[in-house]
C-alpha cells in the first residue's frame, strides 16, 4: 500500500493540472473554453463528501505532475487509486437516474477522459454521448452545462470522425443550439455531413460485387463527397476577425518535412489567437483528410468495377487534385505545431524558453497521430510527426501520444 499523498503535493499537482488544461470563456474568444467550470466546481467540493470528480481531477492531476516530475514511482500508485475510485463512484452515479444528469457526472466523464485516440478512448466517448443524451432529453440546458456540453461534443466529433460513425440526434442537437455567429456551429454541422458521408461510404466500400443499385449509390456518393467538400472549403474562406489565423514564413534554422516533390519550397507557419481557435481549424483539416481518403477510395472502387472511366480526364483531375489536396492540409497541420507547442509566440518569433502548459500537445494527439495512421505520408514526415508526439509524451507529461493508434471497431451505422 503506497504511502499518503503529503498535502502540499497534491495541491500543487491540480493547481497544475488547472495550468496546463482549463481554458475560461473570456480567454477563448473562438469558443466556450476547455474544463472552464473545473476550478469552481472543485472548490465547492467538501473534503467530507465522497465526489467521482473530485476523485478524478486528484487521478488525472496526480498523473500530469508525475510524468512531469521526478516523483512517478511515488504519484504514479496514488493516482491509480483515485482514478479506482472515480470510476466506482461515477459507476454508482450511472446508476442513479438523478445523478446523471448531474454537471458534476458530466465534468468527471470529461476531465478524466482519456486522449483521444489512447488506448480504449472510444469506450469513454460512448459514456459521454450516453450521458449527453440522458441530459438533452427532457430540458434546456443553462449556460454552464451547455459548456461541459460543448466539451464533451469535441470527443464525440472526434470519435466519429475517426470511426467513420453516423452523428447522434445528440449531436446534431448541440450544433444547432450553439450562437448563430460562431463559426464552429457551421464547422459542426459539416462534420456531422462528413461523418454521414464516411459512413455511407463505408457500406458501398466492404461490398464484394457490385450491382446498378450499388453503382448508383457509388456515383451519388461520389459525387456528394465532392460538393460536400466544396462546402467544407467555401467554410474555411468564410471564417473571418479572430477566428482566422495568420500565416508566416519558417524562421531559419526550424526544419519542416517537405509535403510535395519540391524540397526546398518555403513551408509556413501558423499564429492563432489561442489553442482553441488552432484546434478548430484542426478538425476542419482533419475531416477532409478523411472526406478525400475516402473519395479516392470509392473512385478507386469505381474503377475496379468499371462503373467510373479510369482514363477520363475528369477522373484523373479528381484523384490529383483529391491527394493533392490531402498533402496540403497535412502541411497545415504541422504548420499549427510551433504554436500549439510554444514553440514561437504569437508575433511569430522563436521561444527561447518554451511555454510548458500541456493543453497545446493535447490539442495536437488527435490530428498528428491520425495523419500517422492514415500512412498517406513518406518516412521524413513520419520521422518528425514521431519526434514531436516524443516531445509531447516526455516533455508535456501525455503518455498516450506514443500509444499504438487504436484500430476502432465500426460502430453502429
Amino acid at each position: 500500500m503506497s504511502p499518503p499523498m503529503p498535502t502540499d503535493w497534491l495541491n500543487q499537482s491540480v493547481c497544475m493540472f488547472f495550468n496546463d488544461y482549463v481554458i475560461h470563456p473570456n480567454e477563448s474568444i473562438v469558443g466556450f473554453g476547455f474544463l472552464q467550470g473545473a476550478p469552481d466546481m472543485f472548490k465547492k467540493q467538501t473534503d467530507s463528501e465522497l465526489s467521482p470528480f473530485q476523485e478524478a481531477v486528484w487521478a488525472v492531476s496526480l498523473t500530469n505532475f508525475a510524468h512531469r516530475s521526478t516523483c512517478f514511482d511515488y504519484m504514479v500508485p496514488q493516482s491509480r487509486r483515485r482514478y479506482g475510485k472515480a470510476l466506482q463512484l461515477l459507476s454508482s452515479a450511472l446508476r442513479d437516474q438523478e445523478e446523471l444528469k448531474k454537471d458534476s457526472t458530466l465534468a468527471t466523464a470529461v476531465s478524466g477522459e482519456k486522449p483521444p485516440g489512447a488506448t480504449n478512448w472510444g469506450s469513454h466517448v460512448d459514456v459521454l454521448e450516453y450521458l449527453l443524451r440522458v441530459r438533452l432529453s427532457d430540458r434546456a440546458e443553462p449556460p454552464i452545462s451547455t459548456l461541459w456540453s460543448y466539451n464533451a461534443h469535441v470527443y464525440l466529433q472526434m470519435r466519429n470522425l475517426s470511426q467513420h460513425i453516423r452523428p447522434s440526434r445528440e449531436s446534431k442537437l448541440l450544433i444547432s443550439s450553439m450562437p448563430q455567429d460562431l463559426p464552429m456551429k457551421r464547422l459542426g454541422g459539416l462534420v456531422c455531413e462528413t461523418c454521414t458521408m464516411l459512413a455511407r461510404a463505408d457500406e458501398l466500400l466492404i461490398l464484394n460485387t457490385f450491382d446498378a443499385n450499388s453503382i448508383t449509390t457509388l456515383l451519388g456518393v461520389i459525387r456528394l463527397s465532392t460538393l460536400l467538400d466544396q462546402s467544407l472549403r467555401a467554410w474555411s474562406d468564410e471564417v473571418s476577425g479572430d477566428f482566422r489565423f495568420t500565416s508566416i514564413e519558417t524562421p531559419d534554422d526550424f526544419f519542416y518535412p517537405p509535403t510535395d516533390s519540391n524540397r526546398a519550397s518555403t513551408h509556413r507557419i501558423h499564429l492563432y489567437s489561442n489553442p482553441a481557435a488552432a484546434a478548430m481549424w484542426n478538425v476542419y483539416r482533419v475531416a477532409r483528410v478523411l472526406l478525400l481518403h475516402n473519395l479516392v477510395k470509392c473512385s478507386t472502387r469505381g474503377q475496379q468495377c468499371g462503373a467510373i472511366d479510369s482514363d477520363s480526364t475528369e477522373t484523373i483531375d479528381m484523384n490529383v487534385e483529391s491527394l493533392e489536396g490531402i498533402q496540403n492540409l497535412f502541411k497545415d497541420i504541422y504548420a499549427s505545431v510551433p504554436y500549439l507547442l510554444g514553440d514561437i509566440d504569437q508575433q511569430g518569433s522563436l521561444q527561447q524558453c518554451r511555454q510548458n502548459k500541456a493543453i497545446g500537445g493535447f490539442f495536437l494527439l488527435w490530428p498528428l497521430r491520425t495523419t500517422l495512421f492514415l500512412d498517406l505520408i513518406d518516412p521524413v514526415q513520419k520521422a518528425w510527426i514521431t519526434q514531436r508526439l516524443e516531445h509531447i509524451k516526455h516533455l508535456l507529461g501525455i503518455q498516450a501520444a506514443t500509444e499504438p493508434f487504436p484500430r476502432f471497431p465500426k460502430g453502429k451505422r
